[in-house]
């Protein structure tokens, strides 16, 4: 049962791991251009295997993303530039592939390579949208403290404080409720 994901993107982090919301600020005056313009959402996903209920999979209970994935495209073969997560997420939010972007490794800087190149996020922000990031959009080790300052119209967020107080960390970084606890720790 293959639904559909916004097949839109903007860069920020993540995946899942990582989404990126374009957010406005309550107090910002909106002028009419921006009200007709279409909001976007870029959720980049590290290692993701399609254990997700639009996937097909008839274990996992994935309501939210389900649910998401009935408003927009599903895509069901997954390909990268490289199997380096820096190294990919460089290609994507440049649009170079890495033998252009010079990141081949998790140390790099994409700036350090590119100092003039314009970034997925950082194109959106010229062009008159508010684009902000939390999680994982560029691999850290590749970009400045600020996840890549000029890509960002509102400070980068730390996802850290955004974590429920009400659950425990994340086993492996990922799993939060006691009863997924539970069956990690079983096998």
């Amino acid at each position: 049962m293959m639904k559909n994901l916004i097949p839109y993107s903007v860069a920020v982090s993540a995946l899942a791991s990582t989404c990126l919301p374009l957010v406005m600020n309550a107090q910002t005056v909106i002028d009419e251009t921006q009200l007709s313009r279409k909001n976007i959402l870029f959720i980049a996903v590290d290692d993701l295997k399609p254990l997700l209920g639009c996937y097909g999979d008839p274990v996992a209970q994935t309501p939210h993303i389900d649910r998401l994935s009935t408003r927009g495209t599903v895509f069901i073969s997954a390909y990268c530039q490289q199997a380096v997560s820096a190294a990919t997420r460089a290609s994507l939010l440049t649009g170079m592939c890495p033998d252009r972007t010079r990141v081949w490794d998790l140390k790099t800087l994409i700036r350090s390579q590119n100092p003039d190149v314009v970034t997925l996020p950082q194109y959106f922000k010229e062009n008159g949208y508010r684009v902000a990031g939390i999680g994982k959009i560029y691999d850290p080790r590749s970009v400045d403290k600020q996840q890549d300052a000029r890509s960002w119209s509102e400070e980068y967020m730390e996802h850290a404080q955004f974590i429920n107080a009400g659950f425990e960390q994340p086993v492996m970084a990922q799993y939060q409720s006691p009863e997924i606890h539970e069956l990690y720790n079983k096998y």
